[in-house]
């Protein structure tokens, strides 16, 4: 009985996890976050919106043309990172990956976060704050 048991729940734990969705892949979520950062700094919104969630490719790009963002800008990956899974109304995984923009004198910190959930996948949401 023990041993049946222990079959059953082993079966159950196997396709419990065989059911989760995949997490976010790093490697992919730098390649394309870097893709995001140039076609955005460069004004290519168009381009840059592929990149981002569907649930809020919308807001996301407004960031960009309030804190002026100029062209000339350049991308320093800050390297603080962090990876999770949630379980929620839409279960999934985050990525979140610091970075700091600049262009001359002026600075801005950013944290991107991908997500990669039952809607959708891409960057979720971007803070960007004038460096202090």
């Amino acid at each position: 009985m023990k041993k049946m048991i222990s079959i059953l729940l082993l079966a159950v734990m196997v396709l419990s996890l065989a059911g989760c969705q995949g997490g976010v892949d790093t490697k992919q979520a730098n390649a394309e976050v870097a893709a995001f950062f140039d076609a955005a700094i460069a004004g290519d919104y168009e381009a840059a919106k592929t990149y981002l969630h569907p649930s809020n490719a919308d807001i996301l790009l407004f960031s960009f043309d309030y804190y002026n963002i100029p062209k000339s800008a350049t991308v320093t990956d800050a390297a603080n990172f962090s990876w999770s899974w949630y379980d929620g109304s839409v279960g999934g995984s985050q990525y979140t990956r610091d970075y700091t923009l600049t262009a001359g004198d002026a600075a801005w910190t950013v944290s991107v976060q991908v997500v990669q959930n039952e809607a959708g996948y891409g960057i979720y949401s971007l803070n960007i704050e004038p460096a202090a």
